[in-house]
């Protein structure tokens, strides 16, 4: 448990990287929407994956975001679970964010996609790991070992 306003600092620390991570999201799955219209592209297997891995990411961050919130906010829960259920989030939208990657490279290799379009998606892509990144180190290194570790053997992958 986190007493006083130690919960707070730590969330408000990291609360920012994670919304630039959203942020990222967003503009990666506004990218990805319109390469899916392109009538030479619709029926590549890699869309399938792409759009279930960005449904669990924008899951996981949102979810994550909104734990985030509560804390600055005062809820009136255990700020321990809420950071654990954090890192779970976390842990989950970076296993995600991998099968993305792997759908996106299926689709670098494919001749009729969009260049300028597949290399905005990457660049998004990285920018939303970037940041989600800098939001785990930051948690990892303000948070007890315990509490990192619980919310890390929440994670289903």
């Amino acid at each position: 448990m986190f007493y006083g306003s130690e919960h707070y600092a730590i969330a408000a620390n990291v609360i920012r990287y994670l919304d630039m991570s959203i942020l990222a999201e967003q503009v990666f799955c506004s990218i990805v929407a319109e390469m899916q219209n392109d009538p030479n592209l619709r029926d590549r297997g890699a869309w399938s994956v792409l759009e279930q891995a960005n449904r669990a990411t924008t899951y996981y961050r949102s979810t994550a975001g909104g734990h985030l919130r509560r804390l600055l906010w005062g809820a009136d829960a255990d700020t321990s679970e809420l950071f654990s259920l954090t890192v779970g989030c976390l842990v989950e939208a970076k296993a995600h964010d991998k099968e993305a990657e792997h759908a996106l490279v299926d689709l670098d290799d494919d001749p009729a996609v969009n260049r300028p379009m597949l290399n905005a998606a990457l660049k998004w892509h990285s920018r939303r790991k970037i940041e989600l990144k800098h939001t785990a180190l930051g948690l990892r290194a303000a948070l007890p070992r315990d509490v990192w570790e619980t919310g890390v053997a929440l994670a289903k992958h």
